[in-house]
């Protein structure tokens, strides 16, 4: 079924690589890791995509550890992660969002992880300012509660690695700079 599921997605409209790769070992058990590249799709044929992904694999894995990733620019690295539940609406409506983040931010590599109830955002290897940041993070994905974003700098500059649940709103960030003007302040 994971060769099924591969040639399934494989030639569909905005599809530019598909892997599918199931391994059964005694270290993890069953596993199945769905890659996609889709760095021009369109949100519905990014619906697509996933919708057909659920209709071939249908209940085929439900006992194995599922996780899907959905490489959404041609930098590689800008991925919408999911583990088994796929909903067609949300993997494109954040392929939408981490499209609209990286053209705002210079990230080495940018991640969502959703399940039902939180999403994690990873934006590693950052150059662009944590305000300019968090400015476009509300742009791409609004300031409603249950995501978390972190934000690593590049090794070459010098800022704080910030982690942050949203809600955040303008008002909360600059209340953040104000104390840490205030912090430095002292500091020197």
């Amino acid at each position: 079924t994971a060769n099924q599921v591969q040639q399934a997605i494989k030639g569909m409209p905005g599809v530019q690589d598909a892997t599918v790769n199931y391994t059964n070992d005694g270290e993890r058990g069953a596993t199945v890791h769905i890659y996609v590249y889709l760095p021009d799709a369109a949100a519905k044929q990014i619906e697509d995509v996933v919708a057909r992904i659920n209709s071939v694999r249908g209940d085929a894995f439900k006992a194995f550890d599922q996780t899907a990733e959905f490489a959404v620019t041609t930098n590689r690295r800008v991925l919408v992660k999911r583990a088994a539940d796929l909903d067609p609406a949300s993997v494109a409506t954040d392929a939408t969002g981490l499209r609209g983040l990286t053209a705002a931010v210079q990230a080495a590599d940018t991640t969502i992880f959703r399940n039902n109830a939180t999403a994690d955002l990873k934006l590693n290897e950052v150059t662009t300012p944590a305000d300019d940041v968090f400015t476009a993070v509300r742009t791409a994905f609004g300031d409603g509660p249950h995501l978390d974003v972190d934000v690593s700098p590049a090794a070459n500059i010098t800022a704080p690695v910030w982690k942050v649940t949203f809600p955040f709103s303008t008002a909360d960030q600059q209340r953040v700079d104000q104390q840490l003007a205030r912090s430095e302040e002292h500091t020197s």
